[in-house]
């Protein structure tokens, strides 16, 4: 079991606020946000959101192999699909023409994920 992190800092937390950056951890996330310490792939322990554009959100996280900070970036067309993690973290797409525009945006957004890991 990982030891709880700050989901701003990614340092050890043990209380309700950081002792490392002053987050407090009883911070709200909005629902269509991955929880903080959601653990991806076995892999990434997933921390605040840093940003959300028309394509994804970035969150802050901890790889857990490499015990490093990294940044998660995840495909969420905002514009085309909708999720609520008190229930699931998958995506519901909205409409069967937003289906079609989130298979090509996917792709889109897989190709510049494979060209930057090769960088």
């Amino acid at each position: 079991m990982e030891p709880k992190r700050c989901p701003a800092c990614m340092n050890r937390v043990s209380g309700e606020v950081c002792e490392h950056c002053g987050y407090d951890l009883r911070t709200p996330v909005p629902r269509h946000h991955m929880v903080p310490g959601t653990v991806l792939n076995n892999q990434y322990y997933i921390g605040r959101a840093l940003g959300q554009g028309g394509f994804g959100i970035t969150y802050i996280g901890w790889d857990l192999y490499l015990e490093m900070v990294v940044c998660v970036k995840e495909f969420y067309p905002a514009s085309a699909v909708n999720r609520d993690v008190t229930q699931s973290l998958s995506v519901r797409v909205n409409t069967a023409d937003a289906a079609v525009h989130y298979e090509q945006s996917r792709e889109r957004f897989l190709r510049e994920a494979q060209a930057l890991a090769k960088l």
